[in-house]
């Protein structure tokens, strides 16, 4: 229950189903992950019953995993369960397989990402694989984030067409919707909001920030987020102390905080090269925050490329200039694009569609469920 989307996400589809008097709830997590925040208070906030393991890690370990699987195994048994739904891949294959043996009758699976990538060797994408396919056989249906994930998976031969639904991960658009559309801080300020950690864009930001700063001097950087990757900056700085009063770091901030620090920034980049669809891109789009995005993931479902925001080639720190160049002198340009990204947010990004979606998706399982 680290801070996250898919974590977001989960909490949300439990506060759908809590105004639905006809479940009775349980959340089985793993252990808290040190640097990674908590969101089990707001879960004990939401009355429903809670399940730690700590078996259940993030990593491969077969002493844990196997552990895990027989905790699940034993609770899910004891618990009789109508229905199970899983998220993360960890989680994910362990849950399904042992919810289908348990003989639990309804079994779903959110894909929030996919753990085989190009930047995995091949040996370890060829374990994830084999295992997201064995797990898929486990189940009745996988909700997909956005339809990219969908046709990775598909292609990948993880289940199949009539088994995989797309559900974009909503979240509450209201606090969004309410920032501040023009910051008064007499700064350009180029915000990023994400997880310090590899392949999240951080490296990219140190290659093309000394460029920008050559070019304007009200430049400013508000990077939102911690992790490991907060020591190379703490190093990279150290070399370049001149630049040092051109960044601000928030560390990690709770999800509610999210909306204050977008309504401080003037663009959001967000340069991740791994993605299944980052949270952060619809939240300031809907926010009316011009975005310049590598079109990984789900990102080019959701960024029509020079209508609501730009979309980059991986790696391209030159295109991604020229985009905020764009960004910061054709203000006119980039309000319209803000404001055509909201419209489209609204539609697709609404928790209360996402809730009843995945309610009525539980009503259909239950209802064909074997007797």
């Amino acid at each position: 229950m680290i801070h996250g989307g898919a974590q977001e996400n989960t909490l949300l589809t439990i506060q759908g189903l809590k105004r639905d008097t006809l479940w009775d709830l349980h959340l089985v997590y793993g252990p808290e992950i040190e640097g990674e925040g908590s969101l089990v208070d707001e879960a004990c906030s939401l009355g429903i019953t809670l399940r730690p393991l700590q078996s259940l890690r993030r990593n491969i370990h077969p002493w844990h995993d196997i552990r895990g699987y027989e905790e699940l195994l034993n609770y899910f048994r004891a618990e009789h369960f109508d229905l199970v739904h899983t998220h993360s891949s960890k989680a994910g294959v362990l849950g399904r397989m042992a919810a289908r043996q348990a003989g639990v009758p309804c079994v779903v699976h959110t894909i929030h990402g996919l753990a085989f990538d190009e930047f995995q060797p091949a040996w370890k994408n060829r374990i994830f694989t084999t295992a997201e396919q064995v797990a898929a056989e486990h189940c009745d249906v996988m909700i997909a984030v956005c339809r990219t994930m969908a046709e990775r998976a598909i292609a990948a031969g993880i289940g199949n067409r009539s088994m995989i639904r797309t559900i974009y991960s909503g979240f509450p658009l209201d606090q969004f919707l309410n920032v501040k559309l023009h910051p008064q801080n007499g700064r350009f300020v180029i915000g990023m909001i994400a997880r310090m950690f590899q392949l999240k864009g951080h490296e990219d930001l140190m290659s093309l920030a000394p460029a920008l700063l050559r070019t304007w001097n009200d430049v400013e950087f508000l990077i939102v987020g911690d992790g490991p990757m907060r020591k190379t900056w703490d190093t990279w700085l150290g070399s370049h102390p001149e630049w040092e009063k051109y960044f601000r770091f928030t560390g990690r901030v709770a999800s509610h905080e999210i909306p204050s620090q977008i309504e401080q920034m003037d663009m959001v980049l967000h340069l991740s090269r791994r993605e299944g669809l980052a949270r952060v891109i619809p939240q300031a789009l809907t926010a009316a925050r011009p975005v310049c995005v590598y079109d990984v993931g789900g990102a080019a479902e959701i960024v029509e490329n020079g209508k609501t925001g730009w979309m980059v080639a991986p790696g391209n720190l030159e295109k991604v200039i020229e985009c905020i160049r764009s960004i910061r002198t054709n203000r006119s340009l980039t309000q319209e694009m803000a404001f055509a990204g909201r419209e489209r947010m609204q539609k697709l990004f609404a928790v209360e569609a996402m809730q009843s979606e995945i309610l009525g998706l539980y009503r259909e399982l239950m209802a064909i469920r074997p007797s």
